[in-house]
């Protein structure tokens, strides 16, 4: 029997409670909704795999009609669409990593391809976004940087290598382009750099007194000098001490390496040239030709 339905006001046919059957469904179904989502999971759970085949099949079959509709409930419903997907990211993001990296992993050759043929398409969307969303991404880039520091120097490190040809071939191809942003960086962040300069020379002094050694004109040091005339030096008197006075060096930054010869006077950065000397006794020394060590048998022997 046909009646005016209650709910949606069309005339169709009398299903229970003045209203269609339609109608009908969908009010049990809402009064009902935490219960009957709880049987779709539980059905769900017992024919998993036969639902996804069929989920699978229908997809397959209506995948353009299903795309149309999700497109319209996402313009319809884009605020909402938003919060759940925000919701949902920060909910389950070690999950998400790792779906990521499997389907990565999985479909390299598929994502390359894509690229390939849609590049420019591509690169004008991200242009687009990063324009949109400037600082953002920059509060985003300071932070990831800030908390991942260590893997991103290691990878840098490690492509680095990776590509060491092709990184030097673009630096000679761009040298005065490198120059002049370097120049310009430092100039930046003068006290900055002069702050970074003076820290590392204090986390390495072994390496400072290196490079102090490798002055302009006067030829590179034999690689690995400094440990030598080190460990002579420890061997001889069983703690870093300078030749002169015989103070003990407890500390990296108490004595220096000396050239007994000085190179202004034509000395050379070979081991024979080179002693120990507190800080006191090597500026006291000035440039003067003096050789304080009285035992050399140890030095003889370690060369050899």
């Amino acid at each position: 029997m046909k009646k005016t339905c209650l709910d949606c006001g069309e005339f169709r046919e009398h299903h229970a409670r003045g209203m269609c059957q339609k109608c009908c469904n969908r009010k049990r179904y809402l009064n009902n909704l935490e219960k009957a989502k709880e049987n779709s999971r539980k059905y769900y759970a017992e024919n998993s795999e036969e639902m996804k085949a069929y989920n699978k099949k229908y997809y397959v079959e209506n995948k353009k009609i299903i795309k149309e509709r999700n497109g319209k409930y996402r313009l319809k419903n884009l605020e909402k669409y938003k919060e759940f997907h925000k919701r949902y990211y920060a909910e389950n993001l070690e999950k998400i990593k790792i779906q990521k990296k499997q389907y990565d992993a999985t479909h390299k050759d598929e994502k390359r391809k894509y690229y390939l043929e849609n590049k420019e398409k591509i690169r004008a969307y991200h242009k687009k976004y990063y324009l949109e969303n400037k600082e953002k991404i920059k509060v985003y880039s300071k932070k990831y940087r800030l908390e991942n520091l260590e893997t991103l120097r290691a990878r840098r490190r490690e492509r680095r290598k990776r590509h060491e040809g092709q990184y030097k071939a673009y630096y000679l191809k761009n040298k005065e382009y490198y120059k002049e942003y370097g120049k310009k960086y430092r100039l930046e962040r003068k006290e900055e750099e002069k702050a970074r300069k003076k820290k590392w020379a204090l986390e390495n002094p072994d390496k400072m007194r290196e490079t102090s050694l490798k002055r302009r004109g006067y030829g590179t040091p034999e690689k690995g000098i400094m440990g030598k005339i080190v460990t002579e030096n420890i061997l001889k008197y069983g703690i870093i001490t300078c030749e002169k006075c015989k103070k003990q060096c407890h500390e990296s930054s108490e004595y220096e390496i000396d050239h007994i010869a000085p190179l202004s006077k034509g000395g050379n950065n070979n081991y024979s040239n080179l002693q120990v000397l507190c800080s006191f006794c090597n500026r006291s020394k000035h440039a003067d030709i003096a050789d304080y060590r009285d035992n050399k048998s140890c030095q003889m022997s370690l060369r050899t």
